[in-house]
């Protein structure tokens, strides 16, 4: 009995486990794609968007289930599924646009358009929506993508050309392109925690995208939301004094509940609040779909247009828990001749509401990154993200990351390295550094100009660095740097040579070791708040030496980490002999008459 029960558990596991791959495209009745629709299980949170063409692909656990899909201003369309173990396609999905019902609203002169009513209803409401989920957890993806659509074709007397290849022969093309999955956990009120699972940045292997789940995970509940400046919520207290409403009509819902459509208008021109709709889910009096839009005017940010914001939001448990599963931002913008246009397009799934967390769970390291974030294949990238490629991006990551290929090439590299590792005499004076990007090694030795210095102690004195820098492991992050530096001193004549050897084994936490030693002059306070720059000039020309020196022949071994997201820390152990220093000059360009240079 035992061994047949541990078998129906292996396949009730196996069983469950199984998932196929779900996949079609959604179109409007004309037949023309439909960008960013929002598509989901009806018996989980599991969902998805489709791309900028309409498509979409969704795995999904075996078994029936029916398949929701959305799109604001459009019928919700809910289709009947049978997943298997094999993938499937469901070809083209139609929805129709959504007509609203206007015959049961009335509006006679003067009256308060029903709209009013309804928002009342929501701001009644928004506490409790803000505050019914005390903590969750969920699955995130973001894709950011930004798009240069005009440019000029020089700037600054140089040509702009293609930007080393980033853009077609009329100056388009896509300028940066990543991807993100993170688990992203939230405590009541305003805690955020995010672990970056993997990260691909397009002709960049070793990127971080700049994509964060807490920062669009963001509720119009809230009373302002941040773009360039706050921005007042529609259904935010005091909100009628920024906003006109408008109702637009209603309709039922998949599950026969009606849905109001209202139109969001801002009583004056250059006031921070949105236009659009509102669609509000009259049983529960919540949002369940918004389309906002900002212009220049309300967000009084250089350089951006106009902003759109389209969310989607799902009861994701009974009664009425709604969360958002899909949210699209797209802005355009221009400066100095250059036009850009972007997105950021999120998808959050597998809700769990109220999660098991350690007490001391949410720290001050508010977002982490797993250490094989970098490492992740694209096979692993097919398998896991939920918004396909558009055929623009899928040349765009085979496009720069073959250049990043050849640009790390050793054929490549040493080509730059024998140009850019070129000696001129002027490099005497000016410094020097060289090359050879092959093997992750440079070298680089300091302009003499640049550290000549003057104090009471050594007098005119200057020094030279040198420094040699090895990387061990490119993915890792290990590096080896080894650097001396010698200081001489005209009036006190003594050569002071110091050297420091560090070695950088962990790129994620900044962790590093250092030994270090050598003879220095250094100031009584350790901090050094006054730069020997500036004490230069005092000293020449008003015979004033702030400075205070001694000599320190010294030893130290240290450690330096960041274990926690801006924590930092720092050990160290030293060995050290001091000896007092005195005046060996009172030189000054402006002469008094008596030497003013203190002891």
């Amino acid at each position: 009995m035992k061994t047949l029960f541990l078998c129906l558990v292996s396949i009730f596991s196996l069983t469950s486990s199984i998932q196929a791959q779900l996949s079609g495209t959604v179109k409007d009745h004309q037949g023309h794609p439909l960008p960013y629709a929002s598509i989901y299980s009806k018996q989980s949170t599991l969902g998805t968007s489709s791309n900028d063409k309409g498509y979409f692909s969704l795995d999904l656990p075996a078994g029936k289930d029916d398949l929701i899909i959305q799109y604001i201003g459009y019928e919700t369309k809910v289709i009947a599924v049978d997943i298997t173990d094999k993938p499937h396609s469901i070809g083209d999905i139609q929805l129709k646009e959504q007509s609203v019902n206007l015959s049961e609203i009335t509006v006679t002169a003067n009256a308060e358009d029903p709209a009013y009513d309804i928002i009342r209803k929501v701001m009644e409401k928004r506490r409790y929506y803000l505050e019914q989920i005390n903590s969750y957890h969920c699955r995130s993806y973001i894709k950011n993508k930004i798009r240069m659509e005009d440019m000029p074709e020089s700037f600054m007397g140089q040509s702009t050309g293609d930007l080393g290849g980033l853009l077609d022969s009329i100056g388009r093309g896509i300028l940066y392109l990543s991807e993100t999955e993170s688990e992203l956990y939230y405590q009541r009120p305003g805690k955020f925690k995010e672990i970056l699972i993997s990260s691909r940045v397009s002709g960049n292997d070793q990127g971080f995208g700049f994509n964060k789940a807490s920062d669009l995970d963001f509720s119009l509940y809230e009373t302002h939301t941040t773009f360039g400046r706050p921005i007042l919520s529609p259904v935010a207290p005091g909100a009628f004094g920024y906003y006109d409403y408008r109702l637009i009509g209603s309709f039922p819902d998949q599950d026969g509940h009606l849905v109001y459509k209202i139109a969001l208008i801002p009583k004056r021109g250059e006031d921070p609040v949105y236009q659009g709709h509102l669609y509000v889910a009259g049983e529960y009096w919540c949002i369940s779909q918004a389309e906002l839009q900002l212009n220049a005017a309300a967000m009084k940010q250089p350089g951006l247009d106009n902003i759109q914001i389209k969310q989607v939001n799902i009861k994701i448990e009974q009664p009425d828990y709604w969360k958002t599963i899909s949210q699209n931002i797209e802005f355009q913008g221009g400066l100095l001749g250059f036009r850009i246009s972007g997105s950021f397009t999120a998808v959050f799934s597998s809700f769990e509401l109220d999660p098991e967390l350690p007490d001391n769970f949410f720290g001050n390291d508010v977002f982490l990154a797993q250490a094989e974030a970098l490492t992740r294949d694209s096979l692993y990238w097919s398998n896991i993200r939920p918004i396909p490629l558009t055929k623009e991006e899928k040349l765009d990551y085979l496009k720069k990351d073959s250049l990043e290929d050849i640009r790390q090439s050793p054929a490549y590299l040493d080509s730059l390295d024998n140009e850019n590792n070129s000696f001129k005499i002027i490099n005497l004076l000016t410094g020097y550094s060289w090359s050879n990007s092959a093997k992750r090694q440079n070298f680089n030795l300091s302009s003499p100009l640049f550290g000549i210095q003057f104090n009471t102690v050594q007098g005119w004195n200057g020094n030279i660095a040198l420094a040699y820098n090895q990387e061990i492991s490119q993915k890792p992050g290990r590096e080896l740097k080894l650097s001396t530096e010698i200081t001489y001193g005209l009036a006190e004549k003594i050569w002071r040579p110091e050297v420091d050897l560090t070695y950088k084994f962990n790129r994620i936490q900044n962790t590093e070791l250092g030994l270090s030693g050598g003879r220095k002059v250094s100031q009584f306070n350790t901090q050094e708040p006054l730069g020997p720059g500036i004490n230069t000039l005092y000293s020449l020309i008003g015979e004033k030496n702030y400075l205070k020196l001694f000599d320190k022949r010294f030893i130290r071994l240290q450690l330096e980490s960041e274990p926690l997201n801006g924590i930092f820390t720092r050990s160290s152990l030293e060995y050290s002999r001091r000896a007092p220093l005195f005046n060996n000059t009172d030189f000054s360009w402006v002469k008094n008459g008596e030497n003013k240079y203190t002891a």
